[in-house]
C-alpha cells in the first residue's frame, strides 16, 4: 500500500472568544493557553489508546444517540501538536495532517479545517475537513467517556443541546413517556425507531410512578420557562414599538420646524415682491412653487418675476424717512432697492434690515 500523504506544521487553532447565540462569552482560549492545548493534544493517543486524533469528512456527531452508520468518513489522523504561529504572527497549534493515500484527493476538496475541541481540558480531540470557512458559535455535544461538551467550529454542524449525560437520559424518558401515552412525539434526538415503541405498547409495558412524577415536574418546569420566554419576547417588541413611535413623532416634529422655517422665508422674498417692489402675481402658486426650491433657485425665481410680471406704479422708489429733516428726503433707487431684496432671500433678514445694511456700506 502507497505511503500516507502528509501536511506538515499547518495551523488548526488559534486564540478566540467563544460566545452563544446570545453573546455571552463561553470561554476564551487565549495566547497563554497555547502551550498546555499543544501538550493536552499531544497526551490524548494515551486516552484513545494509542489511536490519534482522526481526520474526518466534516464534523461528527458527539451526542448519546448518535449511529455509527451516519458519522463521516475518516480520511486520515493529525499528530506532532506544536506551538507556532499564523502570517500575521498570531499564536496557533500547528499539526502535521496525515491523510490515508485513497483519500488524500478526497480531502484537497474540503480546504478548511475546524477542530473538535474540549474547553475544560484544553484539548484537541479530531479535526474536520470542510467545504466552506468554519464558524464559532455552533453548537456543543458530550465527548465519549466525559460530561464535558466538546465544540465544534463548523457552519454545518448542528446545535445540540448543552445537557449533561444524566440530563439527556431524562430528556429521553419523557419524550418516550409520551410517545407511548400519545401515539406520536418527537425525541431529544429522532432515535426512537416506531415499530419499538409498538413493541413496548404491545407488551403493556408502563412507567413506574416516581419517574410519572419526575416527568411530569420536568414537563411542567419547560412549560414554565417556555411562557417566560413568551412574555420576554412579548415585553421586548413593546418596547420597541414605543421607541418606534417616539422617533416618528420626533421625526414629524422637526418635519414640520423645518417647513414652517422655510416657509417664513418664502414669505419674506413675497412680501418683498409684492407689497415694496408692487410686482402683481400669483401668490399662493409662487409660494408652493418657492418652497420646493433651494435659497440659490430662489433668487433666481424672484428675477424672473421681476423681468416677466407686471408692476404697479409707485414701485420704482421707496422712501426711507417721512419727516423733517435738515437735508433733502433721502431716496432709494430701483437698484438700491433689489440689492436689498437679493440680500434679504439670501440672508434670511428683512428688507429695511437689508437696505439699512447696504446703506451703511456693511
Amino acid at each position: 500500500m502507497p505511503d500516507w500523504v502528509t501536511e506538515v506544521g499547518l495551523p488548526c487553532f488559534r486564540p478566540h472568544v467563544r460566545k452563544d447565540l446570545y453573546g455571552n462569552v463561553k470561554y476564551e482560549v487565549t495566547a497563554a493557553d497555547i502551550d498546555e492545548i499543544v501538550k493536552n493534544s499531544s497526551d490524548l493517543t494515551v486516552h484513545l489508546h494509542g489511536n490519534k486524533p482522526p481526520i474526518t469528512e466534516g464534523h461528527r456527531d458527539f451526542s448519546p444517540s448518535a449511529k455509527e452508520k451516519d458519522q463521516p468518513l475518516i480520511l486520515g489522523h493529525m499528530d506532532n501538536f506544536t506551538k507556532g504561529a499564523l502570517p500575521d504572527g498570531t499564536p496557533a497549534v500547528l499539526c502535521d495532517r496525515h491523510y490515508m493515500p485513497q483519500h488524500a484527493e478526497r480531502a484537497k476538496r474540503h480546504p478548511f479545517p475546524s477542530v473538535d475541541y474540549l474547553p475544560k481540558s484544553k484539548k484537541i480531540v479530531g479535526l474536520a475537513k470542510l467545504t466552506k470557512p468554519p464558524e464559532l458559535n455552533v453548537g456543543a455535544a458530550y465527548y465519549p467517556g466525559t460530561t464535558e461538551p466538546v465544540y465544534v467550529y463548523s457552519m454545518e454542524a448542528a446545535p445540540t443541546p448543552e445537557y449533561t449525560p444524566e440530563e439527556m437520559e431524562g430528556c429521553e424518558k419523557v419524550f418516550k413517556y409520551l410517545t407511548q401515552k400519545y401515539g406520536s412525539w418527537p425525541s431529544a434526538n429522532n432515535t426512537y425507531v416506531p415499530s419499538e415503541l409498538d413493541d413496548d405498547k404491545k407488551k403493556g409495558k408502563e412507567m413506574p410512578e416516581s419517574n410519572q412524577a419526575a416527568n411530569a415536574e420536568l414537563i411542567e418546569k419547560y412549560e414554565a420557562a417556555q411562557a417566560e420566554l413568551v412574555q420576554k419576547y412579548e415585553a421586548t417588541n413593546k418596547l420597541l414599538e414605543t421607541a418606534q413611535a417616539q422617533l416618528k413623532g420626533n421625526q414629524d416634529q422637526i418635519s414640520k420646524l423645518i417647513q414652517e422655517r422655510e416657509g417664513d422665508k418664502v414669505d419674506r422674498i413675497l412680501d418683498n415682491l409684492e407689497k415694496v417692489e408692487r410686482y402683481q402675481f400669483d401668490r399662493p402658486a409662487e409660494r408652493e412653487v418657492m418652497l420646493a426650491m433651494t435659497e440659490a433657485e430662489r433668487v433666481k425665481r424672484a428675477e424672473s418675476i421681476r423681468k416677466y410680471h407686471h408692476k404697479l406704479p409707485g414701485g420704482d422708489r421707496i422712501e426711507v424717512y417721512e419727516g423733517n429733516a435738515e437735508g433733502p428726503v433721502q431716496e432709494t433707487s430701483r437698484d438700491l432697492s433689489n440689492k436689498a431684496v437679493r440680500m434679504a432671500s439670501a440672508e434670511g433678514i428683512s428688507y429695511d434690515a437689508a437696505l439699512a445694511k447696504i446703506k451703511g456700506g456693511k
